[in-house]
């Protein structure tokens, strides 16, 4: 079935970190995305792991 009503699928905006959390992850991302590769043997699981702990650290 097609709807009538249009809509617009949307982004949404990043999240504005601090700077200094910002900064520390950007010079620490290649270490830890190299652990998490050579532990989980692929890329997307590493990838996933790496922003799950972004998310922890930050939050904390």
């Amino acid at each position: 079935m097609v709807s009538d009503t249009p809509f617009e699928v949307t982004k949404p905006e990043p999240a504005a970190l601090p700077a200094d959390f910002e900064v520390f992850f950007a010079q620490h991302k290649l270490t830890f995305m190299r652990t998490a590769g050579s532990r989980l043997r692929n890329p997307r699981d590493a990838e996933d792991a790496l922003m799950d702990a972004a998310l922890t650290m930050f939050r904390k």
